[in-house]
């Protein structure tokens, strides 16, 4: 026995990514999000409303064709705006944006003047490496 066929579920959402690739002619476009692709469809004559934000960090409201396991399937596009984005997901992090989340403060090399008998290898060592060599 077939089971009958359900209709999709349908809901309002707003999806904030970058739309990355549209298809004129189909009216559709990719908007990449950090958690992935979301399929956009539009009505061909907003297209040129899709051309300025091509590339762009985006919110995009519409109408949300759910998946079984309410994943975004297909989103009707309905207002389309502008946002300021984090971009963090777009670069890749540089060594001092590593060093900035680490909160780890940068090593600096002890003053050599605070040792006073340059032979004395306890004193230098405790110079170096203060109350992190205590146990």
């Amino acid at each position: 026995m077939q089971e009958p066929k359900t209709e999709p579920v349908r809901v309002q959402r707003t999806i904030y990514g970058r739309i990355l690739e549209v298809d004129w002619k189909d009216g559709t476009a990719e908007l990449h999000t950090t958690t992935g692709m979301v399929r956009v469809s539009f009505d061909t004559s907003r297209s040129e409303e899709l051309r300025r934000f091509a590339t762009q960090h985006v919110a995009v409201l519409g109408s949300a064709e759910l998946s079984d396991t309410h994943d975004v399937r297909l989103l009707e596009l309905e207002t389309i705006e502008p946002t300021i984005a984090d971009d963090s997901f777009w670069r890749p992090p540089t060594p001092d944006d590593f060093i900035r989340e680490s909160g780890v403060a940068p090593y600096t090399f002890p003053d050599p003047s605070e040792v006073d008998d340059p032979d004395d290898v306890e004193a230098f060592l405790d110079a170096i490496f203060g109350e992190r060599g205590a146990t």
